[in-house]
């Protein structure tokens, strides 16, 4: 995977049509909000890394990616946009990922699954060029051709397009995704809509960490503004904002049909 393969991906309209090619970087997480301030990337533009040396998730997480296996970019985004941005994105990530041969569904609020593993992650942060103007910055990591993650902190909760039995390239990963995204942006599908469509949490029991206190909930609803809305065992309605503090376990499905 190189710029002139990168380009080749690209589908057309306007994401992708400006590339910054990276073959190492600690995260494009890092170096597109600073390419935006000093450069003023346009909407679209898409910062891209062979490999992390320092790839992140939500905060306190790290994503692994200092390997030349996976998709790893930052693309910019003019406002306004569909919202909330991050679970557009995981959608796109989805409906990309099924162009490719194979089902995933989104796990609330940035991850994407292949039945209980994760393979992939997005985040959203405000970047702002020199002209004042705030833009979002949409980070997805894809995990692609990797082989197996033994030896890793991953070993037992990731897989990639290649474990899950795809043999797309990282090109063709990536010119899906950005294909994905713009559908996605111009706005003729709801974001709520196209997520429920995409997840298998709704009506699911579910444990989840707080704290480091264990609880099971049932997921009832997400409403138009990503808010997930849970159901405790004591029957009392929750609405989460933010999975910050949280840890949701991914074998939700598992953990519903042994009645818990």
């Amino acid at each position: 995977m190189n710029e002139r393969t990168l380009r080749q991906a690209v589908r057309g309209g306007v994401l992708g049509q400006q590339i910054r090619w990276l073959e190492v970087c600690t995260s494009t997480r890092d170096v597109a909000p600073k390419l935006l301030a000093e450069e003023g990337l346009p909407h679209g533009a898409v910062v891209i890394a062979s490999r992390q040396t320092a790839g992140r998730g939500t905060p306190g997480k790290a994503f692994l990616s200092d390997v030349a296996e996976g998709v790893w970019c930052t693309v910019v985004l003019d406002r306004p946009t569909p919202e909330p941005i991050t679970l557009l994105a995981g959608v796109g990530v989805v409906r990309a990922l099924a162009v490719c041969g194979f089902e995933a569904h989104v796990k609330w609020p940035n991850d994407v699954l292949v039945g209980r593993l994760k393979i992939a992650g997005c985040l959203a942060e405000s970047g702002v060029r020199p002209d004042g103007t705030r833009v979002h910055l949409l980070s997805v990591g894809v995990n692609v051709l990797q082989e197996s993650f033994e030896g890793t902190t991953l070993a037992d909760i990731a897989t990639s397009v290649r474990m899950a039995g795809g043999s797309a390239t990282r090109e063709e990963v990536f010119g899906a995704l950005l294909e994905e995204i713009e559908t996605l942006l111009a706005g003729k599908e709801g974001v709520r809509d196209a997520w429920l469509g995409h997840t298998r949490m709704i009506g699911r029991q579910i444990r989840v960490k707080r704290g480091g206190v264990p609880e099971c909930v049932r997921v009832r609803d997400l409403d138009a503004h990503g808010t997930l809305i849970v159901e405790r065992e004591d029957g009392v309605r929750e609405r989460w904002v933010s999975a910050a503090d949280l840890d949701i376990e991914t074998d939700y499905a598992a953990l519903d049909d042994a009645g818990a």
